[in-house]
């Protein structure tokens, strides 16, 4: 949950900065959140951080952060969080409504491209639609072959067509796996 996505970012960020032999990360607590205007799946959420401290006397004490920090926390699927600090511990909450708005925009163009291409609206497209429009771009480097190849790589079988969805997770992949 939330909760749990941003304590993790205040343990790694504590871990990362502030531990020490006689200072250690003890826990967080959720104070608050708040979902980001551009991108509802992003939320800021405000962590008291709580630590431990043996003094110079040997004496184990127990203190909360002054201030709440803040972590930019992703809901990937419902209920479903990750912590982004995780993912970039130099980025921020603007930095990352930057970034996500960005990918968002680039989906949203290769969803409007492959529309244009399902000439018939099912909602997926055949060898023939993706040669037409791999040829367009470069027939000179767009050969059947290649584009035999491509449909293979996407789809795992140039004879089935590509759905939209596989089109999208195949070209925003972040390995070199087929999708």
């Amino acid at each position: 949950d939330l909760a749990t996505a941003g304590s993790e970012s205040a343990r790694l960020c504590y871990n990362d900065s502030i531990a020490n032999e006689s200072c250690w990360f003890a826990g967080a607590t959720l104070q608050g959140s708040a979902s980001s205007k551009q991108n509802g799946r992003l939320n800021l959420v405000f962590m008291w951080a709580t630590h431990e401290i043996f003094s110079d006397k040997g004496v184990r004490m127990e203190a909360v952060s002054a201030k709440p920090w803040q972590f930019a926390v992703y809901e990937m699927a419902e209920e479903s969080f990750v912590a982004l600090y995780e993912v970039d511990t130099k980025s921020r909450f603007p930095d990352w409504e930057k970034k996500l708005s960005v990918a968002r925009q680039a989906k949203n163009l290769v969803n409007a491209q492959f529309r244009m291409l399902d000439r018939d609206g099912g909602g997926s497209i055949d060898r023939r639609e993706l040669g037409t429009m791999m040829e367009a771009i470069d027939s000179k480097v767009w050969t059947a072959d290649k584009v035999d190849k491509l449909m293979d790589q996407i789809t795992g079988n140039q004879s089935v067509p590509v759905r939209l969805d596989s089109f999208v997770d195949w070209v925003f992949q972040t390995d070199s796996s087929p999708a």
